[in-house]
């Protein structure tokens, strides 16, 4: 399958807070997402709000000290979690004092996957 026809049973989702930074950082993603918008966003609501807190309840330092990085992590692994998704990023690793999604997601059972990974999942072409 090619991946600009992204069929199939494959579906992308986006929090809110991570539209906002393709937006502002992403060029080529931006190009990408904004003719999809609707398809891919899911708003920040009160379910995503109570599983967010959660996440920082129990992993504090997923925003600590995030002078140059975003602040979106914990909605993105908030949003998969309830859409029942596998998480894709390009982060690796974390631990307990410096957690990353991948050391997050692990902790709450959360299947995390990087880039390469959903290429190779998906049987995608280029």
């Amino acid at each position: 399958m090619h991946a600009s026809t992204l069929s199939g049973d494959f579906q992308l989702f986006l929090s809110e807070e991570v539209w906002e930074e393709v937006q502002a950082k992403d060029e080529a993603a931006k190009t990408w997402c904004n003719p999809r918008k609707d398809q891919l966003i899911v708003p920040t609501d009160s379910a995503v709000a109570i599983e967010v807190r959660s996440i920082l309840q129990s992993h504090k330092r997923l925003v600590m000290n995030l002078k140059n990085r975003n602040r979106a992590d914990p909605f993105v692994i908030a949003v998969a979690k309830l859409k029942g998704a596998v998480v894709v990023t390009g982060e690796d690793g974390g631990n307990e004092n410096r957690p990353k999604i991948p050391y997050v997601c692990r902790q709450i059972g959360l299947e995390c996957i990087g880039f390469l990974d959903l290429i190779q999942r998906e049987g995608w072409t280029f």
